[in-house]
């Protein structure tokens, strides 16, 4: 086929090679990623159980079947082509956990645009090897570094994640920069926690849903606080208590409830709400969550429709 036959892929084709990509990167042989685990475990301040973590969550999440539904639900066509002149959408990964900046780089390749990704010194190796295979297949050239100095400008699009006081100093650092084009769409994520839509009551989903809510000890937002279930939280009781003394056991992690969360656990039975208690950790059943204390956990019984809606409402 003749250059000025060749097309670009469809959305539904991109979303097939970034899911082979993805499938090779998390080869257990894959000798690129493997001495970028080394690297991170060595030299940065994230252990081996950190790591490990986000690659079996990435595992898990980052499926050829979740991308499509992603892109349908954004409101792209699957069998439109890719962009003829793709927007320059530049991320700024933050470097608070290991591939943190994983998902944005995804979703900006999907899109079909050009990816400028600013890299995190805190975590410079790991993501830098998915770039690499990917580019090495990719008809779009795309572009990252660790220093903002030698990334391009004119960017359509600024993702970052950041707070009321640390917004504005960002915008004026990639404004001195020019990094910005006159008609800039700024995506800012501003959460402090999670929130996580399980369907399934085994042993598995309790193991991650475990993890998901202690791995960093409830701060961050990638700490879960609200859960959405098709069940309520007293059937449950009893496996995810088990699951989670366990994980709290063995870290020797096991407190008692501070003073305003004793306060919730008293209102809460003077008014008949389910909820149970697991050292510091109080989970309750409620029909809108309650986001003011970090070692509450808000149980909503619902679909994923109610799961959505709660994270519209959320922002």
């Amino acid at each position: 086929m003749s250059n000025s036959q060749k097309r670009n892929p469809t959305y539904r084709e991109q979303a097939q090679i970034i899911s082979g990509v993805v499938k090779n990167w998390l080869e257990y042989h894959h000798p690129n990623r493997r001495n970028a685990i080394n690297d991170t475990i060595e030299k940065t301040s994230f252990s081996k159980e950190d790591v490990t973590f986000q690659i079996r969550h990435l595992k898990d999440s980052v499926r050829l079947e979740v991308m499509l539904q992603w892109l349908q639900e954004a409101g792209y066509r699957l069998d439109d082509e890719l962009p003829e002149k793709p927007p320059k959408i530049m991320a700024l990964h933050a470097g608070n956990l290991p591939l943190v900046g994983l998902q944005d780089v995804i979703a900006i390749l999907l899109s079909g645009a050009k990816y400028r990704g600013k890299i995190s010194r805190k975590d410079p190796y790991l993501l830098p090897t998915f770039l690499e295979d990917f580019q090495a297949i990719s008809h779009v050239k795309h572009q990252w570094d660790t220093t903002l100095e030698n990334l391009p400008g004119q960017n359509r699009g600024i993702i970052f994640t950041g707070n009321d006081d640390s917004i504005p100093e960002v915008k004026k650092i990639v404004e001195e920069h020019k990094l910005d084009s006159e008609d800039v769409q700024w995506l800012i994520r501003k959460a402090h926690f999670s929130m996580a839509y399980i369907s399934r009551n085994d042993r598995y989903t309790y193991s991650d849903l475990t993890e998901s809510i202690l791995r960093y000890n409830g701060q961050g937002c990638r700490s879960v606080s609200v859960i959405v279930a098709p069940f309520s939280l007293d059937s449950e009781h009893c496996a995810l208590t088990d699951n989670l003394e366990a994980y709290l056991q063995k870290r020797n992690l096991i407190e008692n409830l501070n003073s305003t969360t004793q306060y919730q656990f008293a209102l809460n039975k003077s008014i008949g709400r389910k909820q149970m208690t697991v050292g510091h950790l109080l989970i309750q059943e409620v029909e809108e969550p309650v986001l003011d204390n970090p070692n509450i956990i808000n149980w909503i019984v619902g679909n994923r429709n109610k799961a959505r809606l709660i994270a519209n409402q959320l922002g």
